[in-house]
């Protein structure tokens, strides 16, 4: 469970399985990407396939793309970490943008 939302137990079971995979195999290291956020991006994949009475199952693009969405967000979390982007919840949708360091200091980080 993350972000306070609470998952069926076949989902959280299955993600649970996937990121004791990956924490073998060095992703988290490897990629510099968060594993809390890639629990989360998980359980919402296999929350939307558990709804619809699919097996939790994923295919190759669909893990991929649940990693790239993983990576992208774990970025913007780090980049919102050091006050370069921001975000607001846009009726449910969560929105980055370029702060005022960020504009004024974008080519430093390039």
């Amino acid at each position: 469970m993350s972000k306070g939302r609470i998952y069926p137990e076949p989902v959280t079971e299955t993600t649970a399985r996937v990121i004791e995979g990956l924490e073998s195999s060095g992703f988290f290291g490897d990629q510099e990407c968060d594993k809390e956020i890639t629990e989360e991006k998980f359980n919402e994949a296999l929350t939307s396939k558990f709804l619809q009475g699919e097996d939790l199952e994923l295919s190759p693009e669909e893990i991929l793309k649940v990693l790239d969405m993983s990576i992208i967000m774990s970025s913007l979390r780090r980049l919102e970490k050091l006050n370069i982007v921001g975000s607001i919840d846009d009726e449910g949708v969560e929105k980055f943008f370029l702060t005022e360091f960020g504009r004024k200091n974008w080519k430093k980080f390039k």
